[in-house]
């Protein structure tokens, strides 16, 4: 696994963690909710374009 795979792979569960605790804490919040789900598409839309970029090399 590379560097920056990992580096993912804990921003996602950091950012998954965040979100649960809000929930726990204040209740549902869409505000929040959207800009979390927004990092974590984001993030991982990303490093599915550099797999499929270095893919078909």
């Amino acid at each position: 696994m590379e560097n920056g795979t990992l580096t993912s792979i804990v921003a996602i569960i950091c950012l998954t963690v965040l979100e649960v605790v809000n929930l726990l804490t204040f209740g549902i919040d869409s505000g929040v909710l959207g800009v979390i789900t927004s990092a974590i598409a984001g993030i991982a839309g990303y490093n599915v374009g550099i797999y499929r970029e270095r893919r078909k090399r």
